[in-house]
């Protein structure tokens, strides 16, 4: 059984007496972005984040992982994806080669742009069952640098 979660990490800009729009909006879709009880060798999981820059400026949109918990190891036999709305792919690799890496830049997002990125893990076909019954959880944090 593998899990996965997602969070959201948003900035928000504060004005001396009230909260001002948000510099950033993240919308995953679904959910939690991933999440599945019963996660097989050849089964896969997507979802979509959209990210809007509602300031002024360009911003760069970064992704990482964060609360990762993996005790079995499991990440490295997920392949995880990442590509944009254009079909560029930005990241394509082991998920805990994604988890090791820190934060990955996915795109410049011009002022009052909005983008969206996919985002997919594969469990790579195996016939090793050492990972049965194992789960994982990670929050995937999204915002600007």
């Amino acid at each position: 059984m593998i899990k996965f979660f997602s969070a959201i990490l948003i900035f928000f800009s504060l004005t001396s007496v009230a909260l001002a729009q948000a510099r950033l909006e993240v919308e995953f879709d679904p959910d939690p972005l991933f999440s599945a009880d019963n996660f097989n060798p050849g089964d896969q999981v997507s979802g979509q984040v959209t990210v809007t820059n509602n300031s002024e400026s360009v911003q760069t949109v970064i992704a990482a992982a964060a609360n990762v918990d993996d005790p079995a190891g499991l990440a490295r036999v997920i392949n995880f994806q990442i590509v944009s709305s254009a079909g560029s792919s930005i990241f394509n690799g082991d998920l805990a080669d994604f988890f090791n890496q820190g934060e990955l830049v996915l795109a410049p997002l011009g002022a009052s742009g909005s983008q969206v990125f996919n985002f997919t893990a594969r469990f790579k076909l195996t016939d090793n069952n050492d990972l049965q019954a194992e789960t994982l959880s990670f929050d995937l944090c999204v915002g600007f640098r």
